[in-house]
């Protein structure tokens, strides 16, 4: 049962980080997708959609992931 709570409290952990590493790399990605949308020339904004659409969906995902982990540990019981 201690190796369990051992395993939880290690995935606890790595979405704690990952929620404090995310919002850098949304930064990084929406700055990439920004600068490709504006010098991109007449398909800028083709070639920034990936980036934007990826750092978006990512950071939701991330900052989601530590509710979802929450609700999960409630329902399973051993």
């Amino acid at each position: 049962m201690e190796a369990l709570n051992n395993v939880a409290n290690l995935l606890k952990e790595f979405v704690r980080w990952f929620q404090f590493l995310a919002p850098f790399g949304c930064a990084v990605t929406f700055g990439i997708g920004g600068f490709q949308f504006f010098l991109g020339g007449k398909d800028g904004a083709q070639k920034a959609k990936p980036y934007l659409l990826g750092g978006a969906c990512g950071l939701i995902i991330i900052l989601m992931s530590n509710s979802f982990s929450s609700f999960l540990s409630s329902k399973i019981t051993f």
